[in-house]
């Protein structure tokens, strides 16, 4: 970045840009991506396939992330595996704190990859946020930083887990 050649690109990505060295930020210049509105990804994959099916999980499962699409499109065992997490997240603020706990232990086993988990999240803050800010507020502020703990340490995503069901 100090001295770089005419033709050089360099391409960074990062969810937090205040954690970049301001040194960083000075030589860079900031594109911010969003999600893709419904219509155009829902274009996108009638495009790709006639399943109408097929068409409106991928849209539910996506949450408008047009390479996570992609990816399901691609990897039948990713839809699998993300299906069933839609499922989970859909079920559990109706369950008893021994089926969350026992949910806690499945997804923090070896079936899920931390990309898995981190939509599992996204999954349930989806729910949460449709029953109402009000009666999830402190459960709603827990996964938003439970998140940022996913992404940026080596926790004990399983004790999290269960901290956090402890409060739905």
């Amino acid at each position: 970045l100090e001295e770089p050649t005419p033709r050089l690109v360099v391409l960074q990505t990062t969810r937090e840009e205040k954690k970049l060295l301001p040194t960083i930020r000075s030589r860079v210049q900031v594109y911010r991506f969003t999600t893709i509105p419904e219509r155009e990804v829902s274009l996108f994959l009638r495009g790709k396939t006639h399943n109408e099916i097929l068409v409106q999980e991928l849209m539910k499962l996506s949450s408008g992330r047009i390479g996570l699409v992609m990816t399901l499109l691609q990897d039948e065992k990713r839809l699998d595996r993300l299906r069933r997490l839609y499922d989970f997240a859909l079920l559990l603020p109706g369950k008893d704190l021994v089926d969350r706990f026992f949910l806690a232990e499945h997804l923090t086993g070896e079936d899920y990859t931390e990309s898995d988990l981190f939509q599992f999240l996204v999954y349930l803050s989806l729910k949460l946020h449709d029953e109402g800010l009000d009666q999830h507020r402190d459960s709603l502020w827990k996964l938003q930083r439970l998140r940022r703990v996913f992404q940026d340490t080596q926790v004990n995503k399983r004790l999290w887990l269960e901290n956090l069901f402890l409060s739905l």
